[in-house]
């Protein structure tokens, strides 16, 4: 199991769970006589059952729903807890966490900051598949709708709703027109410290679309992070457009790390940084 990345987090009589730093958790468990008539006690010696925590209501919420659609069974939900059982016959358990962070829907005078939907798809690609956007991100420019795809699979991937090490990828919506025009995230790189990145579509450069934007989440990190006192970025030492926004944020130009950003093919480029104190 450690080599699997998980360590024992409890032990007793009858079994016993391993826990990793995903949030996921497998039970092994002798099964008793006792226990069999519970309704998500699985009547079988071995791995029992397996565990996830760290969602947050809303999305325990979302998953049931999810599960009713598909008429998959489920055993219990009671609060913050559900338990479901798979095609195997495995009982699924999935717990809220309370101390969860959930992403918010910002506002401003222009733009609605969310999570992004299924449906926005084509405005990702519409964005991200012009090759002058990917010059200033460490990511390639889209071919076709399915690379766009796979950015949405790898937000839902990555969030993170667990204080202290929160990731959420916000999409930039017009509110005039409902369309995606980029996007801009924020994490913990560590408990203390907020960082934001950002990419937007190029027919809206210069137009403090992103400052706009960045105000909005430097403003909601402020409240809904305690324990965040710095707030950083970092662009692409040549991206004078991102240096404005940060400045324009209030940051202060910390320096120039040479070859800090691998590209791949032994490229790299030199990153330039800048922060700010926020309490």
């Amino acid at each position: 199991m450690p080599l699997m990345g998980y360590s024992k987090s409890n032990e007793w009589s009858e079994g016993v769970s391993w826990a990793h730093s995903n949030g996921t958790y497998l039970v092994f468990v002798q099964v008793q006589e006792a226990y069999k008539h519970l309704t998500n006690n699985r009547q079988c010696n071995g791995l029992n059952h397996i565990a996830f925590m760290g969602n947050t209501l809303a999305a325990l919420d979302m998953l049931e729903s999810a599960l009713q659609e598909k008429q998959i069974k489920i055993l219990k939900r009671d609060g913050d807890y559900l338990c479901f059982e798979d095609p195997n016959g495995f009982a699924i358990e999935v717990y809220a966490d309370k101390n969860a962070i959930e992403q918010p829907r910002i506002e401003t005078n222009r733009l609605i900051l969310e999570p992004y939907k299924d449906s926005d798809v084509k405005d990702v690609f519409a964005y991200a598949s012009n090759p002058k956007i990917t010059q200033y991100v460490p990511w390639s420019v889209h071919k076709n709708m399915e690379d766009a795809q796979k950015f949405l699979d790898g937000v839902r991937t990555r969030t993170s709703y667990m204080p202290g090490k929160l990731f959420f990828i916000f999409a930039i919506r017009l509110k005039e027109t409902g369309r995606v025009i980029g996007s801009i995230d924020f994490k913990n790189p560590q408990p203390w410290i907020g960082q934001i990145d950002y990419a937007l579509s190029v027919d809206y450069w210069n137009k403090g679309i992103m400052t706009e934007a960045a105000r909005a989440v430097k403003s909601w990190a402020e409240t809904a992070c305690p324990k965040v006192v710095r707030l950083q970025a970092g662009c692409l030492a040549e991206n004078k457009g991102s240096s404005s926004v940060m400045e324009k944020l209030g940051m202060k130009f910390e320096g120039i790390r040479p070859k800090s950003h691998y590209w791949g093919n032994d490229q790299y480029a030199d990153l330039a940084f800048y922060s700010m104190v926020i309490k």
